[in-house]
């Protein structure tokens, strides 16, 4: 509801409370017992209602900001360039050296911390250190993998971070693209695919089909940092471009051990694997280095028959199995029958192959995690990066901890894209 119709729903309140009032005022009596418990039930509908109209109020100024902010128009791309502007003059150097000695912020680093804040508010949320919007984030994102070789643009603190996010993170490279959320948001499962039952329903005049069940996500905070020296940050603020990279490769490392982890991280969103419903199948014994690879084709198989193949299929894996993969292919017994069916160029059976360590691995055994990832993981992001100087932890060490807060979530509706299996290695 918009703070207008609260207002009028609280303007009635008022006005049946002034008429109580006046009913015992003109009749010259105590107010009475009912009149007393209704006047009661008044004020705290009051005080609801202004809390409501204050949160209202901080998102409809949040909205209007931002469409004054999307007036000009960037003649490089056609689209609104004010974010541009505000990230290239940006310097997170300079705005941790300010956050440091309890400056004010200014100039342009100002204009990201009220960007950032808005964009929070949209949520109904607020930050707790200096916040780094989501859309500014996404546009610099978007430039680094596009035109970053080929743009005038100047690179900025933010670039470093877009890069280590394109090239280390894993969840980014097997295509699951974290959207935007405001408030909760909920996932709708398809959980019948079966339409026999429209020959009963003809039959019977009834409904007797499923409605589709969802799943709620809601932000779960996740950390990263990256411990930088007092120094360099003091003689060479424009070293914050390679520290935002480390700062984006310890995100990645955070996400992608907590989506492929055998078992769920603790306060964090539930693993791939950990999901109710992902299929498994029996894998083989180790024989001569061929075990291995017939899981993997047999992984392909179970997806087929349990309708959740598609051609976007990958896998995530565990390095343990890379050289047991690659072997498996040259053994006489197994030898490849159609072309492309044997590991090369990190592909297996056609299928893009990751290996990391965020899968789970023994001295004898490795995990590994295969679906369409794309479409089978629907992850959110509320707000963008909220950094953090911690100025205590390390500096004995003369370092001050940089620490990215994200507030993340993600779920996945139908375990049954996925399939997850161990192979022996020995």
């Amino acid at each position: 509801m918009k703070s207008t119709d609260y207002k009028t729903k609280k303007e009635e309140l008022l006005t049946e409370l002034d008429g109580i009032v006046a009913l015992y005022e003109k009749e010259d009596r105590d107010i009475s017992e009912d009149e007393a418990t209704r006047s009661d039930e008044i004020l705290a509908e009051v005080k609801e209602l202004n809390t409501k109209i204050e949160s209202a109020e901080a998102r409809e100024s949040a909205l209007k900001e931002r469409a004054k902010k999307a007036v000009k128009k960037d003649t490089r791309s056609g689209e609104t360039k004010e974010l541009d502007q505000v990230s290239e003059k940006f310097s997170l150097g300079k705005a941790c050296q300010d956050m440091l000695a309890g400056r004010d912020l200014s100039g342009a680093n100002a204009e990201m911390a009220e960007e950032g804040k808005a964009e929070l508010a949209l949520s109904g949320m607020s930050p707790k250190g200096f916040p780094i919007p989501r859309s500014v984030l996404d546009r610099v994102e978007t430039r680094t993998d596009i035109d970053q070789n080929t743009s005038g643009i100047q690179s900025t603190d933010l670039d470093g971070y877009a890069r280590a996010i394109r090239a280390q993170a894993v969840y980014n490279r097997v295509g699951i693209n974290f959207r935007r959320a405001v408030g909760d948001v909920k996932t709708n499962i398809v959980t019948a695919m079966n339409w026999a039952w429209v020959a009963a329903e003809n039959t019977a005049a009834t409904d007797i089909g499923q409605n589709f069940t969802s799943v709620t996500g809601a932000p779960t905070w996740c950390r990263g940092y990256v411990d930088v020296s007092k120094t360099l940050l003091a003689q060479n603020p424009d070293a914050m471009n390679e520290i935002m990279f480390d700062l984006g490769v310890a995100e990645a490392n955070v996400f992608d051990t907590a989506l492929f982890s055998t078992a769920s991280v603790s306060n964090a969103p539930a693993s791939i694997a950990a999901t109710s419903n992902v299929l498994t199948f029996t894998e083989a014994s180790y024989s001569a280095n061929a075990s291995v690879y017939s899981d993997f084709i047999e992984a392909i198989q179970t997806l087929g028959e349990n309708n959740a193949y598609t051609d976007m299929m990958k896998f995530v894996t565990n390095p343990i199995l890379f050289k047991e993969i690659y072997q498996s292919a040259q053994v006489l017994a197994v030898q490849a029958g159609i072309a492309g069916r044997t590991y090369t160029g990190q592909t297996i059976g056609g299928h893009d192959a990751i290996f990391t360590t965020a899968t789970t691995s023994a001295t004898t055994s490795g995990d590994t995690i295969a679906g369409d990832f794309s479409t089978g993981v629907k992850a959110y992001q509320w707000g963008g990066l909220d950094l953090f100087l911690d100025p205590y932890t390390v500096a004995l060490n003369d370092q001050v901890r940089v620490i990215g807060h994200k507030r993340v979530e993600w779920v996945v509706p139908q375990g049954a894209r996925f399939v997850k299996f161990t192979s022996p290695t020995a």
